[in-house]
Formats: C-alpha cells, sequence, structure tokens
C-alpha cells in the first residue's frame, strides 16, 4: 500500500504540469536563497569589521557597533512586511517580488563600495526591508500557486535554498573581500530578477481578480495534474469573501485571532530555538570555544550539515503529519541547546571535549530541518483565511524580525552559556504548545484548513 502511495507521488512530480510548477517554485526560492545570503552575511563580514586586515572601514568595529550592525537588519525586516502588504492586494504577489528585489540589489552595491559605517547602518536596514518583503510574499505566492497535494512538500524547499544562501557566505565570505562578496549578492540577484520576470506567472488568486475566470482557467490547465474546476471554484469561494481588510480585520473574529496567534506564535519558537543566532553569528559562536578548527572552517563544516539536512522536510512533509515533524526536531534542539550550555558552564573551562560545540551545532542543524526550520513558514502560507493572508503574514513575519532584532541587539551582552540555556527552556515550553494547540494542515485545502481553525476543539 505504502509504495502504491510512493509510485502514485513519483507519477504526479513526473507529470509535466507538475514539473512546471516545480520549476517556477525553484526559481521562486531563488529570491530566498538571497535572503538566506543576508541571514548569514554577518557571520563573516563582522569578523572582518572587527579587524584591520581587510576591513574596507580602517579602524576595528565595537561590540556595540557590531550588534547594532546585525540587528538593524531586522528592524528593516520588521518594516519590509508593512511595506509589501499594499502592493501585494493592489499589484498582485509577482509584482511584489520584483519590486521587493530592488532594494535589495542597491543596498548589496552600497556594501560593496563603502568605508562608512553609518552608510553600513542605512544600507542594513534597507537590506532588510527587502528582505523581509520577500519572506512576506513568497509563503503567499507558493500557496496560492501549489496545489494542496504538493504544496507541503514544495514550499519545504525555501528551507533548502535558505542554507544554501548561508552556505553560500561561510564557504565564499571568509575568503572574499567585502567589496567583491557583496558584488556576488548582487550578480545572484540579477539572475533571479531575470527568470522571475521571463519564466513566473501570477498566482491564480491574484489572476482571477484581475484577468477573470477565462485566464484563471488557462493559467491552472497549464499547472495542474488533475481537473481544475474544483480548485476554480473553490478560489472563487475564497475570494467572494475576501476584502481589502485592514491590520485591525484581523482581531475581528475568533477565528481569525486563532489564526493569527499560531502562525505567529510557530515563527517565535523558530526564534527561541536558537537557529536564526546560529546562523548569523555561527564563527562568533565558535571563536568563543576551544574547538581545534578555526571558526571560519567550523562554520562552514555546520553550514554544510545545514544544506544536506535540509532536504528531510520536503523528503518526510506529505508522509508525516506536520505536528510529528515539529515535535521531533523541538526534542532534539532542546537536547543540543542543553549540551551547547553545559559546554559554555563547565567543559570549556575544564578544556576538555573541546569538539562537542561543532558536533552539537551540527546536530543542532540537522534536527532543525527536520521540522522547525521549515514547517512555520509553510503553515504560515497555510492558517491565514484568504481576506487577511497578506496582512496577517505581513503582521507575523514583522513580529518574528521584531523578536530577531532584540535578540541580536543583546548577542555581545549575555554569556553563550545562558543563552543557549535560555533557548533549551523556550523550547520545551514551544514543544508543549505544538502538542496541544496546533492543528494538522498536510493534505487539507486552504478552504478545509479554516474550516478546521474554526473549530474550538484545537484549542481544547
Amino acid at each position: 500500500m505504502e509504495n502504491e502511495i510512493d509510485n502514485k507521488r513519483i507519477k504526479r512530480f513526473m507529470n509535466p504540469r507538475t514539473k512546471s510548477a516545480t520549476w517556477i517554485i525553484i526559481i521562486v526560492d531563488l529570491s530566498i536563497f538571497l535572503t538566506g545570503l543576508c541571514f548569514a552575511w554577518s557571520s563573516p563580514i563582522l569578523v572582518k569589521l572587527a579587524e584591520t586586515k581587510d576591513n574596507p572601514l580602517g579602524d576595528p568595529i565595537t561590540p556595540d557597533e557590531s550588534d547594532l550592525i546585525g540587528s538593524l537588519f531586522y528592524i528593516g525586516c520588521c518594516i519590509g512586511p508593512i511595506f509589501i502588504i499594499w502592493i501585494l492586494v493592489k499589484f498582485g504577489r509577482k509584482t511584489s517580488l520584483i519590486i521587493s528585489i530592488v532594494p535589495f540589489i542597491l543596498a548589496h552595491v552600497c556594501f560593496a563600495f563603502s568605508k562608512n559605517i553609518e552608510v553600513y547602518y542605512i544600507c542594513r536596514i534597507i537590506s532588510g526591508i527587502a528582505v523581509g518583503s520577500i519572506v512576506s510574499a513568497v509563503p503567499v505566492y507558493t500557496s496560492e500557486i501549489l496545489p494542496p497535494k504538493i504544496r507541503g512538500c514544495l514550499m519545504s524547499l525555501c528551507n533548502t535554498f535558505i542554507q544554501a544562501g548561508s552556505l553560500l557566505s561561510y564557504v565564499s565570505g571568509p575568503y572574499l573581500s567585502v567589496c567583491y562578496f557583496n558584488i556576488m549578492i548582487v550578480i545572484v540577484s540579477l539572475v533571479f530578477l531575470i527568470l522571475f520576470v521571463i519564466f513566473c506567472p501570477e498566482s491564480p488568486y491574484y489572476t482571477l481578480v484581475a484577468n477573470g475566470k477565462e485566464e484563471t482557467g488557462k493559467l491552472l490547465r497549464n499547472l495542474r495534474v488533475e481537473n481544475i474546476n474544483y480548485e476554480l471554484n473553490e478560489i472563487e469561494a475564497a475570494l467572494s469573501e475576501q476584502r481589502n481588510d485592514s491590520f485591525l480585520a484581523i482581531f475581528k473574529t475568533k477565528s481569525n485571532v486563532k489564526a493569527f496567534l499560531l502562525a505567529t506564535i510557530l515563527l517565535v519558537i523558530q526564534q527561541f530555538t536558537g537557529t536564526n543566532i546560529i546562523m548569523g553569528y555561527s564563527q562568533l559562536i565558535f571563536l568563543e570555544t576551544n574547538v581545534i578548527f578555526s571558526s571560519d572552517k567550523c562554520a562552514i563544516i555546520v553550514g554544510c550539515f545545514q544544506l544536506f539536512s535540509s532536504f528531510l522536510t520536503p523528503l518526510y512533509s506529505e508522509k508525516y503529519p506536520r505536528k510529528s515533524l515539529l515535535g521531533f526536531s523541538l526534542s532534539g534542539l532542546i537536547i543540543c541547546n542543553f549540551t551547547l550550555s553545559i559546554y559554555f558552564f563547565v567543559l570549556k573551562d575544564m578544556n576538555i571535549m573541546n569538539w562537542l560545540p561543532l558536533l552539537a551545532l551540527a546536530v543542532f542543524v540537522l534536527f532543525d530541518n527536520c521540522g522547525d526550520g521549515a514547517l512555520p513558514w509553510v503553515l504560515l502560507g497555510e492558517l491565514y483565511p484568504s481576506h487577511i493572508k497578506c496582512t496577517g503574514s505581513s503582521l507575523s513575519t514583522s513580529i518574528f524580525y521584531l523578536v530577531q532584532f532584540c535578540l541580536t541587539f543583546i548577542f555581545h551582552k549575555v554569556e553563550l552559556k545562558f543563552m543557549f540555556l535560555g533557548f533549551g527552556c523556550l523550547t520545551i515550553l514551544a514543544l508543549i504548545f505544538i502538542y496541544y494547540f496546533v492543528p494538522e494542515t498536510k493534505g487539507k485545502t486552504l478552504r478545509e484548513i479554516q474550516e478546521l481553525i474554526e473549530k474550538d476543539s484545537i484549542f481544547a
């Protein structure tokens, strides 16, 4: 029976129409690859700016300046989703992504040639606005363009692209000058922009609003294997309830509030596991250990584990329930955080088991990629009803990055032993929340998910 299901899944992916949707998502996920480059940008660059060699600013930056360069990016990320929300509704998902990439390119051109720290502060905010816009728009676009049967799998690919972008930062950042590193990012951005403009269509939901049912039918016939009539009716029904609601509409009904709380808490959980701190400050963390390898090589090793394990969620997201994958992932992250805390509390001063931080962080990213790395973003695209999907996703993403700003701003102000201890305790609370409150969405249409959210039983 299981082999029969697997054979059906393989046939579905081999169908030319499904492959068309797959290639569209791969192109769209190049924008997510760019966000991965940007999230890990601080790992090699802050190390360079703290030294005199290969430092375009001349003088080494202070720890406070380092925290400011690292954290201001996330202020921009908070602004980005609010910036893009009107464009998403008014001009469509495709136009939103095109507009988002422009400030990203401009900011990295400035990074490549600037010798002024104030320019770095400003451009970190600008690049953050672009990344926040991209991260907010992509789940909306992909959730609307993919059929339910492969939505979880292909949306989970975004985590693979984030990790690939991070790995490229770890591999190239320490060995390229600041100028050439940022020029490389600009070139990748231009490649994405060209491919996206030429090959990717508008989403069926916005196409129905802008061009009517006939054009939407043509689009769905190019993207779907199965009969499109049912899905076309589903989209029409969803859009009949859609309004250009403000952020206040999120809090007008009980079901909307539930969707907001679920989506936002799942994203905040990802922050409180420590995942994004490890991604952005990998080299700086290893500089605080007694590992025999250099910090840049340790970051590359962890980055390789991140990339190769990032295929776990796409591989299993349609085979196992979302809640089971999240629970398994968080359980492993709890163990890794407490292990790192014990190392910095006791073992580092004893100068024993110096290999432990590298092992713990490698295992950490393995567990993260089993669920918590990708599934909160999949659920962000699934949980909100269509009439507040844009505003809801934007608000949740802004809160996610506001939390990240706070964590990065205090990075040099909190000892690592207390930081990892705190992450471990918070992840225990996250595991309890997942078990009791998060609904299962695997294999359901967006409308069926809304019907599930409206039931009080999921909060029982």
